[in-house]
């Protein structure tokens, strides 16, 4: 990060509820915070940008994201989790995910978060070759005389 640089605290909550986090985000301008609970070692950072934000500041705070991301873990801060929100409900999943991420360390697995699982992708329905219609072997010349 350039020394010009530099990223200013707003404000710290002592709640960290939904309503009391989007209360506290500009309505219509990016912002970055960082939900850890005094208990915690972990933290999920989010990036809020809303869609009403201006394209010039979405890309500066865009562009200024990972140096943040660097400069709370050189702080000695353990991001665990890093995330975009746009709206209210997307500040109500980061919240989740930072209390599973805390309930994963803490070694209580009802609300960690569980590895997916993914069936394996089965082969395309039809059968045979996706060949064009007509396109069987080689396309035959026809010999024009003058």
């Amino acid at each position: 990060m350039n020394a010009a640089e530099q990223f200013d605290l707003g404000s710290t909550l002592a709640e960290a509820s939904a309503a009391a986090v989007s209360a506290a985000l500009p309505a219509a301008a990016p912002a970055f915070f960082l939900a850890k609970p005094s208990d915690s070692d972990f933290a999920v950072f989010a990036f809020w940008c809303p869609d009403s934000a201006e394209a010039r500041p979405r890309m500066m705070h865009s562009a200024a994201k990972g140096a943040l991301l660097a400069t709370l873990t050189a702080a000695g801060v353990q991001v665990s989790k890093s995330c975009d929100v746009r709206d209210a409900d997307d500040v109500q999943d980061a919240l989740t995910q930072q209390q599973d991420v805390a309930a994963a360390a803490a070694g209580d697995d009802s609300g960690a978060l569980q590895e997916l699982q993914f069936d394996r992708p089965s082969a395309p329905s039809g059968g045979g070759s996706r060949r064009r219609k007509g396109a069987r072997g080689k396309p035959k010349m026809a010999s024009v005389e003058l």
